[in-house]
Order: structure tokens, then sequence, then C-alpha cells
């Protein structure tokens, strides 16, 4: 079967996608927000810091998470905290609140499950691509490409945004991308 015709594998590969670049906004644009609003490099270094440190830990949990909850669900569930932590710093910063210990709380928590999530989609791969006849080489080969531009073009993006939204609408764009991710 053709690529283009393998509707669930481009779905997950969408979703994965998706995720991905939105993931990628939020590591750039909170450590930036914390800047802009403490003017202090140290907190958002620290703040990037802990985001990495869960980002880590998720990571390094994500295959025994994902073996006892089920792919799919580890996927919806990743990324529909990422959206409600992204909606909750966005909600606040409109409102005129800013705490580092908030935005540390909820990027930690939505950033620890990025992981299990990202794992959840990349095993679902291999079943959809061999369920749907594209050769694993061809599925995974494109699967890389899709997470290696949307590594690289999130933060361009972030950047980009910041500059024409500024945080907070950046922030409610991602929880856009989420739901997009979730829906896919």
């Amino acid at each position: 079967m053709e690529l283009f015709k393998a509707r669930q594998l481009l779905t997950i590969m969408s979703a994965q996608s998706v995720s991905t670049y939105a993931n990628q906004v939020i590591a750039l644009t909170v450590p930036w927000l914390v800047l802009t609003r403490t003017g202090n490099a140290a907190s958002a270094g620290t703040i990037a810091f802990a985001m990495g440190i869960a980002a880590l830990a998720g990571l390094l949990a994500g295959g025994i998470v994902t073996d006892r909850i089920g792919g799919r669900r580890v996927s919806m569930l990743a990324d529909s905290l990422s959206m409600v932590t992204a909606l909750a710093l966005a909600v606040t910063v409109c409102l005129g609140y800013f705490s580092i210990w908030f935005v540390a709380v909820t990027q930690v928590l939505g950033v620890f499950f990025d992981g299990p999530g990202n794992i959840a989609k990349v095993t679902a791969v291999p079943a959809a691509a061999e369920e749907e006849g594209v050769p694993m080489t061809r599925a995974m080969g494109l699967t890389q490409t899709l997470q290696g531009t949307a590594t690289f073009l999130g933060p361009i993006t972030a950047g980009v945004l910041i500059g024409v939204l500024g945080e907070a609408n950046t922030l409610f764009a991602t929880t856009v991308l989420f739901l997009i991710s979730i829906l896919l």
C-alpha cells in the first residue's frame, strides 16, 4: 500500500509531530517568560533545568508507564496534561499573576509525561505500518524526519510567536496544538 493511503499510520505520525512541535514551543517559551517576568537569567535557567530533569525522569519511566496503561491512553494523557498546564500558565499570565513556583509546578508536571507520550506514539508506528502494508524502514524513516523537523521548527516558531503575539498568546497557541494532537 502507498504511504499516503495509510491513514492510521499518517494519523499517528501527525499526532506525534504536532505534539513534539508544541513541546518544543513550550521548551523555549516558558524560560523566556520567566526571564522577561523576573529579569533573572538564573531563574529562567533553573526552570529550564527543572523541566529537563522532569522530561528525563518521564522518559526513563515511559516504557513502564506505556506498558501498564496502554499506548493510546498514555499518549492522550500526556498531551492532555501538557495542554492543561500550558493553558493554566497562559490564563494566569493574562490575569497578571506570575509566580515562579506556579510555573515550576505546572511545567514540571506538563513535561513529565512527554517522554511516555512520545514513547507511546513511537511504539504505535510499527503496528500501524504492518497493518497498512507500509515497509517498516519507510515508516520509521518518515517518523524520524517528521520528529526532527518538529524539533527544529518548534523553537524558531516560538521565537516568532513570542515576538508577534507575546508569551501568553504563544502558550494559548500551544494548547490548540495539543488539542489537535489529542484529537488525532
